[in-house]
């Protein structure tokens, strides 16, 4: 009708592969969403199963040589995005919202929330590398209660990170600074921030 509108809300995502000592029809994604939600003490919708493989890995070409059957699911993790507000769905008059509603020129810069937001998914991908390169180590040297970088409810082959969201250029400073009236110049970070995590 042309009076309508459509509301497109990006958000940032981690992707993974993950392969499972399990054959693919013993596969229950119901049981893989709660235990993996579980995992990341989140809620099963910021979790989304993109695609499942029937894989086979072993030193022979048959079943009876060796092979054994595993299942590869492919799944991201969505960043923990607060509902939109009225300015960025474009109802509120002379908004950023308002003013890219109709793809406008002039896009709206990321603001802090994202900003933490994406640091916030890089940092866990972090985790999640040196995770999965302590199960490795673990494995390799015959131990059996390895530590996982996520538990999906079933024994884990490999792990691996296929994307993150972009570094971004935007430097989150949680600190105020300024000078005392006698001329000290002093740094004051933002409550709750210390340290490092500060700068």
């Amino acid at each position: 009708t042309g009076r309508g509108w459509v509301f497109a809300q990006f958000l940032e995502v981690l992707k993974f592969d993950i392969v499972l000592n399990i054959p693919l029809d013993r596969f229950e994604w119901r049981s893989f969403m709660n235990s993996t939600a579980t995992s990341f003490n989140c809620s099963q919708d910021r979790i989304r199963i993109l695609d499942l493989q029937r894989i086979f890995r072993g030193p022979g070409r048959r079943l009876q040589d060796g092979i054994t059957e595993m299942t590869k699911v492919t799944f991201e993790l969505v960043e923990d995005a607060p509902m939109p507000t009225d300015a960025e769905f474009g109802v509120v008059a002379d908004s950023p919202g308002a003013l890219n509603i109709s793809l406008g020129a002039d896009l709206v810069p990321p603001d802090e929330s994202t900003i933490q937001a994406t640091q916030a998914m890089r940092m866990l991908a972090a985790v999640l590398e040196e995770r999965e390169r302590m199960r490795q180590d673990c494995v390799a040297k015959g131990e059996v209660n390895c530590i996982l970088p996520v538990d999906p409810g079933y024994p884990i082959s490999s792990f691996q990170i296929l994307a993150l969201p972009p570094q971004n250029e935007v430097i989150i400073n949680r600190k105020t600074c300024g000078v005392t009236e006698s001329g000290v110049y002093f740094c004051v970070c933002e409550k709750g921030w210390y340290g490092e995590l500060c700068d």
